[in-house]
């Protein structure tokens, strides 16, 4: 027991950092939509979801692999071979991912104010979003977690404050708001690393990226997988506009912001504990396994029931978090969190694959994700945002079904490769 006892500290540590951002992330919110209302949150949570997809691409896959791969020591690999294979591989996917995902942004979004600016700044949120999330990796993989909270914190402190000053001085410019987050996080997520990349950086094996290998052997699945995630909610975010206008987004922004609670607070405690556990020798069906798969199941089940349960006091927390004008979506929030714990489930089972270095298994289920809300949009009958939301929480339902039947799928050949 006592073994379990670090890791599950520094993931609560992690969940009050979380915790703690989020409340300030509140108040931001709170702020903007006073200020902007429904159409311009709706317009700001559209644009930071391209932020978010490029991010993905650019560090979400490095954050993993030095979340799994620092923690083993391995004796052919030195942290410094890690660390700095991680940070070519991070420019390499940047110089791909910024570009692509800017000049979607220039064409798909209508932007208020001057294009080669907002261009610019969307550039810059994105590199700075991607290069938060590797550090993230960084901070995991080092057991750091008591300074990546105060980085989390300095950053969400320094971002409510600054967006309240500017709010105060009548600025308007809804895309200052937009890179004033991954900006400010980035920020004070680097400087507390600091001390810890200069002394495992080395450039040589920057260009020679020694532990390429296992880091691509998980990084790739990983973006491939991950990739899918934030363009399912992209086309969702873009249906809605195209049905409902960006109010129509702002409406189901609150629904979104609970949604983003529960999964970095669940991130953050698997990161630093199942994220961790090395699967590659586990018995299959052992009662580890068969208890990762009770625990997958019943939770989303159990959770799901609660929201549902709450249902009266969403409008009241809306009304608390944002405005009135956003209580018209009160009733899609149930929905998003729903589909968000189904998510959670399947997440949990398909670490078992990721660690048995199957992870390109786990790219099928989060496209039968994407394959659901696709045909949600062009066969479905998209009437009203409640649909989007149901719509949400059906495909992560598909998600969570076809985990359970690869997880299994895998122990049984595991059980089979054992006997042979």
């Amino acid at each position: 027991m006592k073994a379990y006892l670090p890791p599950i500290k520094r993931g609560l540590a992690m969940i009050g950092a979380n915790l703690a951002n989020f409340a300030l992330t509140l108040g931001r919110n709170k702020l903007l939509a006073l200020a902007f209302g429904p159409a311009g949150i709706g317009w700001i949570a559209l644009v930071n979801n391209l932020i978010e997809t490029a991010a993905v691409v650019g560090g979400m896959g490095v954050c993993d692999a030095y979340n799994r791969e620092l923690p083993r020591k391995r004796p052919e690999f030195s942290q410094s071979d890690i660390v700095s294979s991680g940070i070519g591989l991070f420019i390499l996917t940047l110089l791909i991912a910024v570009p692509i995902s800017t000049a979607i942004f220039v064409i798909t979004v209508d932007i208020p104010s001057n294009v080669v600016m907002a261009a610019i700044a969307f550039a810059l949120a994105a590199t700075l979003a991607s290069a938060w999330r590797a550090v993230g990796g960084l901070y995991l993989g080092l057991g750091l977690s008591r300074r990546m909270f105060k980085a989390i914190v300095v950053g969400g402190a320094t971002n409510l404050a600054l967006a309240a000053l500017l709010l105060f001085a009548g600025v308007r410019d809804l895309m200052v708001y937009v890179w004033m987050t991954p900006a400010l996080l980035a920020m004070a997520g680097i400087s507390g690393a600091w001390p810890h990349i200069c002394e495992l950086l080395n450039w040589q094996a920057i260009k020679a990226m020694p532990a390429r290998k296992p880091i691509l052997t998980i990084a790739l699945p990983i973006v491939a997988g991950l990739l899918l995630e934030p363009v399912t909610i992209l086309l969702l975010r873009s249906e809605t506009v195209a049905r409902f206008g960006e109010e129509g987004v702002g409406l189901i922004q609150p629904g979104m912001l609970f949604v983003i609670l529960a999964a970095s607070l669940a991130n953050a405690f698997l990161g630093m504990t199942l994220a961790r556990w090395d699967q590659s020798d586990e018995r299959a069906f052992s009662r580890k396994f068969i208890a990762l798969l009770v625990i997958a199941i019943i939770l989303p089940a159990c959770g799901i029931a609660i929201v549902f349960l709450m249902q009266p006091l969403w409008p009241v927390l809306i009304r608390l978090f944002f405005t009135p004008a956003f209580v018209a979506g009160a009733y899609t929030v149930p929905w998003f969190i729903a589909g968000e714990l189904l998510r959670m489930g399947g997440v949990m089972l398909n670490h078992t694959l990721l660690s048995r270095k199957l992870g390109y298994l786990t790219i099928l289920p989060r496209m039968a994700c994407l394959a659901t809300v696709i045909t949600a949009i062009h066969w479905g009958n998209i009437g009203s945002i409640l649909a989007i939301a149901q719509a949400y929480a059906v495909s992560y339902g598909a998600y969570l079904g076809l985990s359970i039947a690869l997880w299994l799928l895998a122990q049984f050949h595991f059980h089979r490769a054992a006997k042979a």
